[in-house]
């Protein structure tokens, strides 16, 4: 009969860190935090992009408004046009 192999005392390894995707916004024009200039628009940064330190300092930044973004958002649009032609 076969031996059950031993039971390892080591803690099971945690999964690797993904970062969300983002859309972040800073309240201060190029506010740097975790190694990127983070302009006053919105930007969408993908999933993967922050190593769990990173991802930690920019959300964790007053400064910085972070929001997850689901990939299947849809892409925003520009408002209508409020141009109008005088009827001929």
């Amino acid at each position: 009969m076969a031996k059950a192999p031993a039971a390892s005392s080591e803690p099971a390894a945690e999964p690797a860190f993904v970062s969300p995707r983002v859309t972040i916004v800073s309240t201060v024009a190029n506010f740097r935090r975790s190694g990127i200039a983070h302009p006053t628009k919105a930007v969408v940064h993908e999933a993967g992009t922050f190593s769990k330190d990173a991802y930690d300092k920019i959300t964790n930044e007053p400064k910085l408004v972070v929001m997850e973004t689901p990939a299947e958002a849809a892409p925003v649009e520009p408002a209508p046009s409020t141009d109008s032609k005088p009827a001929s």
